[in-house]
């Protein structure tokens, strides 16, 4: 869908992935059970009701093409930009891009995404005049960050830090005397649940769970898969124990 033909913001859907990753290497196209991850993430965020633009944001690096070649056959587009420089990637990816448009930013290792909670998002952002809404409390992994477009390029034309380079929209969040930041808050609170695919574990958590809930796995809500980790000791413990990696001191 073309975000020119959405009311209010118009978002356009950007997910970043590579292949590289340390500590869970090729997650992007791991099998989740009923998919690969992102083809996964990509089909299900096809159930967005506004009309909305999907684009996957990628790397240069020959590892990265199926990815290309993934997104395009969920029908995505795809472009290829810079690898660590993940910011310069989304501006360079979102060239057409008004000042005005909504970005969503997603992440290829998290394929529970929560479309109601983005859907909340982007009300919210609008509502707010916002130039980034972020949803706090809600499970890891299932939450995504919407930027205003002028915002994005205007954090990167002002920040060359590496930590601001690679994840995007530290530089806005720590500005907000400079950008208009705005929370949508998620109750009760579910921060404490790991639903991301950043390890091994993690990755036995979701291929679990998807086992489970068997076709139910495309829809299912947070809520529902964390029903079934509260019902499961065993299985909630499987990457209790992982700890987020954060900024470098």
């Amino acid at each position: 869908m073309n975000p020119a033909d959405a009311p209010g913001p118009r978002p356009w859907l950007v997910v970043q992935a590579r292949m590289g990753s340390s500590r869970l290497p090729g997650k992007a196209l791991l099998d989740l059970g009923p998919a690969p991850v992102l083809p996964f993430l990509l089909k299900r965020l096809q159930a967005l009701p506004r009309a909305h633009a999907t684009r996957l944001a990628t790397t240069e690096r020959a590892e990265d093409r199926p990815l290309l070649a993934a997104a395009l056959a969920c029908g995505a587009t795809g472009f290829a930009g810079p690898v660590d420089d993940v910011l310069g990637r989304f501006v360079q990816a979102l060239a057409a891009a008004r000042e005005d448009d909504a970005v969503v930013r997603l992440t290829g290792d998290n394929p529970f995404v929560d479309l109601e909670l983005l859907e909340r998002c982007l009300d919210g952002f609008a509502a707010a005049g916002a130039d980034y809404t972020v949803p706090v409390g809600c499970a890891l992994g299932t939450g995504a960050e919407v930027i205003r477009m002028g915002a994005l390029r205007e954090a990167e034309r002002a920040t060359r830090d590496p930590w601001h380079r690679e994840h995007v929209t530290p530089f806005i969040r720590e500005h907000p005397e400079r950008f208009r930041v705005t929370q949508v808050q998620v109750r009760p609170d579910r921060s404490g649940y790991r639903l991301t695919l950043d390890t091994a574990e993690d990755l036995a958590l979701a291929r679990t769970l998807a086992q489970r809930l068997g076709p139910a796995i495309w829809t299912a809500t947070p809520e529902e898969l964390i029903a079934h980790m509260d019902a499961d000791p065993a299985l909630a413990a499987l990457n209790r124990h992982i700890v987020q990696r954060g900024r470098p001191t």
